[in-house]
């Protein structure tokens, strides 16, 4: 609820909160319930006659102020609110002079444009009687943080401009338009004590400070220990609901009783069901602590931030209301006018939305829901310098400059960090490990660990003791044990067999983690419970060759699903009008909330399928830990002969592969801040790639998928007519199989894309879930994976390009060629339908005797149906940006235990082969992740170089240059030819017909 998002679906953080206006959280479902079920009940009614909506809400908005503040009339706005304080004041006191301050905001109507002291803001407006006091700015003030020596000007204009009567005084605790200025500690307290001795009332003017937004008081002004004689109020009061307020004391209330006082929409019956509502939420959620925890962290950070950058003169502000005033001289506090549009600019860019304000504008506002979370605030701070190591002799850690993923590696001390990432034994994510990624994942500030670093390899007391270890590593982290921990490490160990096991279904059901391919891969990697033993990797070996074969991120809907979104819309509305004839009112309110007016986010799209910020960033990180991991090979100077990237020809693809070298070669060139250096993507041909889109080019394939779809959407059918009734009964509307389907496919894109998993996702329950996500997989499984042996021996040109490569590095290697001459890595992206195959080619994902099974050429079984236990799951198996990586290592002779036989050379050649960057068990290899080169042709490889690419795909396939060599491009003459022959071939002998099916 903290997030917006543009015409062309791209997320942003909201940091500005519609300028201090979204409390809540946007579209809270709680706020708009209430403002449905009002809406139902009665739109508008004169005030005259009393309703329950805005008696309700007076009363309980009357409970949060103190002392007498017993009276409240609604208004439209804050301009609206501050009007009516303003003539209240005057009417009660029979005076006209008012004083507010410099640099103050208060609205744009004739009388607050007059107690508004910016000439930013200001037309000629006729003002007399409005004084503006010195303001007590504690930043460029002149009595700094005095805040008595700034009330004496106060004093002194009713000595001398006034009569020595004035009707009130007017300010903010916390000036919001005027860039987050506290006022000065002592400084209310000492004004309101002289405008009573002069007969006026003091006016709080809460529109941006209340309603919980400072985190220490619900109202700005009792952090200063006062009480004023009218509050006025707008913005958080209503979420974004158009509604103000003025409340005031039964006694001053009483002046307007003199005249009718009347506001058409002042308490529209909407408008206060909804404020109420907010009320509520903002008590529940308990929103006012958070603001406090959350603010005081971010503002911490910020602080952090002043003391590392010059260009930040002051961080100031309370709770989720601060601002970052930024300066290009400290000692002057020259405004840096110009600098605060780029940065502001910058951050827009990156997904973060702030404000700016004071009178020069160089003033970040960063005022954001009070649903903003820890999370969140990392997000507005730039991204931390994570360099520090964990050193020590048994284990390394090493973050990455994101603190996202860590490596760990078992050997001695070297003098380089970079070496320490070089033999990862476990790649692992914090927070979603078990027993050793808990342990060693620990935060990137620890600079040093009292106690040497083990990892337990019994991985099914990992899982056991996962939980457990978590709460005693934290305890001792923070509150330093002083106990033995090795000899405690040890006990606890022994002592496991006693303690229950724990399941997935024992965590809190995460929809994000069961959307098969739509699965983001930061999500998709977390989910690895750290079970596999990885291989130990010799001092001595060293990676010469890298082969990556990668899909693309995380992307938009494609226009063909945008279009089916549209037609849902529509049909949601049938079935809500639908309902709302036949249902009773309690049926209506079983409805959910977003359901009443919903349009799709990417409604009005005519393109799709793009990659959108969320996928360059997948890419963009992975080059970055790839470089990281293996820096041997990514040192040499950049040339298209060292480093080969290939992809497809969809954009997507191709975009995929530029974030990946972005990441890969950043620093290594003079392009820009971040010296980036220009790099080439190779695409072949749609028409002709049988290496990267073999399923577009093999005819038996697509014969076979256009026989077989019916049959898994047939298999499908009773799934989803058993969840459709479920949820019909559930909700009282009439879905059908083709509304669950459409259903689950808006799920899948809201929380992947979005990260909105209350609203499509919230319809259907975690075992529905998990249903809906096993019938994804099944498909998965059917059409591109084991399920034919099509599916992946259509692949056996990519899997050769592999081996092919790693024979290359292995003649460079031992010809003794020159550094910097031979080839690094093949880097390759493209899609779902290339990464499941080539993962098929590998054997991975298989148990026991499945492997030996598809060697055979023998049917597999579909994997199991929930809640059964399952290897094949489409988020581990392809997730956006799921990639397979083999690394070809050189070893010293005769120091494997797996050796075939002593004298052979290429026994110290061997291949580690990672899943999402996870070493993974290749049951080819013996459940090992780290095989000899020749083991790995002969088991793995060489049985599938039994199916020629045209034997497996048919005689149909007449591919225009099936005459190249498998390795090479074709010649220039012959795609000429190719080219001119084009011209006169039917259409329908096209062998290159475009599949029409959407790829993933």
């Amino acid at each position: 609820m903290q997030y917006l998002f543009d015409e062309d679906g791209r997320r942003y953080l909201d940091a500005f909160g519609g300028i201090a206006t979204v409390c809540c959280g946007h579209c809270h479902p709680e706020v708009i319930e209430a403002i449905i079920n009002q809406m139902k009940r009665l739109q508008h009614s004169t005030v005259l006659y009393l309703n329950h909506a805005i008696a309700d809400f007076a009363e309980a908005l009357a409970s949060k102020l103190p002392g007498d503040l017993k009276v409240v009339f609604f208004t439209n706005s804050g301009t609206e609110a501050n009007e009516l304080a303003l003539m209240i004041a005057r009417l009660y006191t029979g005076c006209h002079d008012i004083i507010s301050l410099r640099n103050a905001y208060h609205g744009n109507a004739a009388g607050t444009m007059g107690a508004t002291a910016q000439c930013n803001w200001k037309f000629n407006v006729i003002q007399s009687g409005v004084h503006h006091a010195l303001n007590p700015d504690q930043y460029r003030g002149v009595f700094g943080s005095d805040g008595e020596k700034y009330a004496k000007d106060v004093q002194e204009i009713i000595d001398f401009g006034t009569s020595g009567r004035v009707a009130g005084f007017i300010s903010e605790a916390i000036q919001g338009v005027g860039g987050i200025l506290e006022l000065a500690p002592g400084y209310l307290p000492s004004v309101y004590n002289s405008i009573k001795k002069a007969g006026g009332l003091c006016i709080a003017d809460e529109v941006q400070a209340g309603f919980a937004r400072t985190g220490s008081h619900f109202w700005g002004f009792e952090a200063h220990g006062v009480v004023p004689d009218i509050v006025t109020m707008a913005k958080g009061i209503g979420n974004g609901i158009p509604i103000g307020a003025v409340v005031t004391t039964p006694e001053i209330a009483q002046v307007l009783t003199r005249r009718s006082y009347f506001n058409t929409f002042g308490g529209n019956p909407v408008c206060t069901a909804g404020g109420h509502a907010v009320l509520k939420v903002l008590e529940k959620e308990k929103l006012q602590e958070n603001a406090l925890v959350v603010g005081s962290y971010l503002k911490d950070g910020l602080m952090a931030l002043k003391e590392k950058h010059e260009i930040i003169g002051d961080v100031r502000g309370r709770g989720l209301m601060l601002g970052v005033e930024l300066v290009t001289d400290r000692q002057q506090k020259t405004p840096a006018k110009t600098e605060i549009l780029h940065v502001m600019e910058t951050m827009k860019d990156m997904g973060v939305l702030v404000g700016k304000g004071g009178f020069y504008g160089n003033v970040f506002r960063i005022t954001p829901p009070l649903c903003f979370s820890k999370e969140d605030s990392e997000r507005v701070l730039p991204t931390k310098t994570c360099r520090r190591t964990v050193e020590r002799t048994l284990a390394s850690l090493v973050c990455d400059r994101n603190c996202d993923i860590c490596y760990i590696s078992f050997h001695k001390h070297r003098e380089t960090t970079a070496a320490f990432s070089a033999s990862p034994l476990l790649s692992c994510r914090p927070r979603r490990l078990g027993l050793a990624a808990y342990f060693l994942c620990v935060p990137c500030d620890i600079r040093s660990i009292p106690f040497p670093l083990f990892i337990p390899q019994h991985g099914d007391r990992i899982v056991a003791l996962r939980h457990l270890w978590n709460a005693l590593l934290f305890i001792f982290l923070v509150g330093r044990m002083a106990i033995a921990f090795p000899t405690f490490l040890l006990a606890l160990l022994l002592s496991s067999s006693h303690l229950p096991l724990s399941s997935p279904a024992d965590e809190a059901f995460d929809v994000r983690r069961h959307l098969s391919t739509v699965t983001r891969y930061d999500v998709a990697t977390e989910t690895y419970d750290g079970s596999f033993s990885s291989s130990a990797i010799h001092d001595g070996c060293r990676p010469i060759h890298l082969n990556l074969v990668a899909r693309h991120g995380t992307r938009a809907p494609t226009k063909k699903r945008i279009k089916e979104l549209d037609r849902l819309a529509i049909r949601l509305d049938l079935l809500l009008n639908d309902a709302k004839q036949k249902a009773g009112k309690d049926s209506l309110q079983k409805i959910p909330a977003w359901l009443w007016g919903w349009q799709s986010p990417w409604k009005g799209r005519e393109r799709g399928g793009e990659l959108i910020i969320k996928g360059e960033e997948e890419l963009y990180k992975l080059g970055t830990r790839v470089r990281e991991r293996f820096p041997q090979l990514f040192d040499e100077e950049y040339h298209p002969d060292t480093f080969r990237i290939t992809a497809t020809q969809v954009p997507r693809a191709s975009a995929s592969a530029v974030a990946f070298g972005m990441g890969i070669f950043a620093g290594k060139g003079s392009l820009g801040p971040g010296q980036h250096r220009s790099f080439s993507v190779i695409s072949e041909s749609r028409a002709s790639d049988i290496h990267l889109r073999f399923f577009d080019t093999c005819e038996t394939y697509k014969e076979f998928r256009t026989s077989k779809e019916p049959d898994v959407e047939k298999m499908k059918e009773p799934f989803f007519d058993q969840i459709a009734s479920s949820l019909s009964s559930r909700y009282h509307l009439n879905f059908t199989r083709q509304d669950i389907s459409t259903l689950w496919f808006l799920c899948k894109q809201e929380a992947s894309l979005l990260d909105i998993t209350n609203q499509a996702c919230g319809l259907f329950n975690p075992s529905e879930v998990s249903l809906l996500e096993w019938t994804d997989d099944i498909e998965v499984f059917v059409l591109k994976g084991y399920g034919e042996s099509v599916n992946y021996r259509m692949g056996v040109p990519l899997l050769q390009d592999v081996v092919h490569s790693m024979e290359q590095a292995i003649s460079a290697e031992e010809g003794n060629v020159a550094s910097g001459t031979s080839e690094k890595a093949r880097l390759r992206f493209a899609h779902a339908e290339t990464v499941v195959p080539f993962t098929c080619l590998l054997g991975l994902f298989l148990e026991g005797p499945e492997f030996e099974q598809i060697q055979r050429e023998q049917p597999l079984n579909l994997p199991p149906k929930p809640p059964q236990r399952r290897n094949w799951r489409g988020s581990s198996v392809a997730p956006f940006a799921g990639n397979n990586m083999l690394v070809l290592y050189q070893c010293p002779g005769n120091t494997s235990n797996d050796r075939l036989s002593s004298g052979v050379q290429r026994n110290k050649y061997f291949v580690h082969v990672l899943h999402n960057e996870i070493p993974i068990p290749m049951p080819g290899c013996g459940q090992r992740d780290f095989c000899q080169f020749e083991v790995f042709k002969e088991r793995i490889v060489n049985p599938h170089l039994k199916h020629d690419f045209n034997s497996v795909c048919g005689i149909k396939l007449k591919m225009p240059e099936a005459n190249c060599p498998l390795q090479k491009p074709c010649s220039f003459t012959s795609k000429l030819s190719n080219l001119f022959g084009r011209f006169f071939r039917k259409k329908d002998h096209n062998p290159c017909v475009k599949n029409k099916k959407n790829e993933l």
